[in-house]
């Protein structure tokens, strides 16, 4: 899979310039290609919670290569309905913890591109939701639930979107600045 992936960028795939110095196969290639392997994914993603895909320790990487080889509707189906809820809330807090830049800001948030490109964010609050207040949350461990309740309640400065409440803060803060008149270097 990693082949392909090199390929398409030498080909300029998803990317901004094709290196034809580093093209090895063709287009026609490329294109089978990709369909061999998104459709390898497609048979790994079969099954019970996820089937074989949702172990697989370079999920992530996969995932962002399916949603290139198919679509996002695919893979945003695969992350909201047929991943178990023990592998999804593994995903989305991988997610969540690595869209801030290293050292600067650890709070958790899906309100990134990475993660936009992968799935809705309040459909994964939602599925967040759901599994937090369902009947028994006794399997996740007292920090992915304080993780996941982070995600679901996030605090104003976070960014976390679908939190109507969050945004109308932060709007009421911008507008308390925007009411303020200007300092003058005077």
């Amino acid at each position: 899979m990693r082949s392909v992936s090199v390929e398409d960028s030498a080909h300029g795939r998803f990317s901004n310039k094709p290196n034809p110095d580093h093209q090895l196969v063709s287009d026609a290639s490329l294109d089978i290609l990709e369909s061999v392997a998104r459709d390898k994914i497609e048979e790994w993603a079969k099954g019970d919670g996820g089937g074989r895909l949702s172990e697989h320790p370079r999920l992530i990487y996969i995932l962002y290569r399916w949603v290139e080889w198919r679509n996002r509707d695919t893979v945003e189906d695969y992350i909201l309905n047929r991943l178990s809820d023990a592998n999804f809330v593994e995903l989305i807090v991988r997610l969540a913890e690595n869209v801030g830049q290293a050292g600067f800001d650890t709070r958790l948030s899906l309100d990134h591109d990475n993660i936009r490109t992968l799935v809705n964010p309040d459909k994964a609050l939602r599925r967040i939701s759901n599994i937090l207040n369902g009947p028994d949350i006794s399997w996740l461990t007292p920090t992915l639930q304080e993780k996941l309740r982070e995600l679901e309640h996030p605090t104003v400065d976070s960014g976390q979107v679908g939190h109507e409440a969050a945004k109308r803060t932060t709007d009421n803060s911008a507008q308390q600045f925007a009411d303020k008149p200007a300092a003058t270097g005077d």
